[in-house]
């Protein structure tokens, strides 16, 4: 008669999820969820790898900086299913951090030590962003400050991985250059709180809107001898 072997199991990635944008400096998680998809049972230990196109080039990296870019994964019944997480870190002090960024996730891998069905449908892949992170202080304060009538003020900002910036409140106009710079604006002749706004951008990817704000009380005025 007919001898019918049984068969394989079929590891795939059903599904996986990320933030759609994140700033720089921020953690993202990222995790894909692990399926079974034959009526197969597995006893056998796997393992899942994450892997990150750091470079936004169309290749992806091993994430040094990821703990445990490659998860355990336990044995999986027919039909069955598990959740492997994992979270990055993008450097706010390198710029090849800001971009889009594509990830790729691959049930039983690298070992590949399930014998499957299918041995070419472990991966799925996924997008993210990661938006440029803008830091705008006086003083070296990042605020509340409080200054006199007649100061000038100096403010200075740092922006890695922005192409532009846009300033807005009391200095909209202004030209901001990332990666840093700073400016003297006109003295204060006018008690009341002044606030200073800036978003910068990586092309078509927004950063985080920062915020400065300093207070001119009534009463007090600088004064420079010469």
């Amino acid at each position: 008669g007919y001898h019918c072997s049984p068969p394989n199991p079929d590891y795939t990635v059903s599904s996986v999820n990320s933030p759609a944008t994140i700033i720089a400096g921020q953690t993202v998680a990222l995790s894909g969820v692990v399926s079974n998809s034959l009526t197969a049972n597995s006893s056998t230990l796997t393992a899942t790898r994450l892997r990150i196109d750091l470079g936004n080039n169309g290749s992806y990296d091993a994430v040094t900086t990821v703990p445990n870019t490659t998860n355990p994964t336990s044995t999986l019944v027919a039909g069955g299913t598990e959740t492997e997480s994992w979270t990055w870190t993008p450097s706010t002090a390198n710029s090849a951090h800001v971009g889009t960024h594509g990830f790729e996730i691959c049930a039983d891998t690298p070992a590949n030590a399930l014998t499957e069905s299918d041995e070419a449908n472990n991966c799925r892949t996924g997008t993210f962003s990661v938006g440029p992170s803008v830091d705008i202080t006086m003083d070296g304060s990042s605020g509340p400050l409080t200054k006199n009538l007649g100061d000038i003020p100096t403010i200075a900002w740092t922006a890695m991985g922005a192409t532009n910036c846009t300033a807005g409140g009391d200095w909209t106009g202004q030209t901001v250059t990332p990666p840093t710079g700073s400016v003297n604006l006109p003295a204060y002749s006018v008690s009341r709180a002044y606030t200073y706004t800036v978003q910068c951008f990586a092309g078509a990817v927004a950063g985080n809107t920062d915020t400065l704000v300093v207070n001119v009380p009534a009463g007090t005025m600088s004064i420079t001898l010469s």
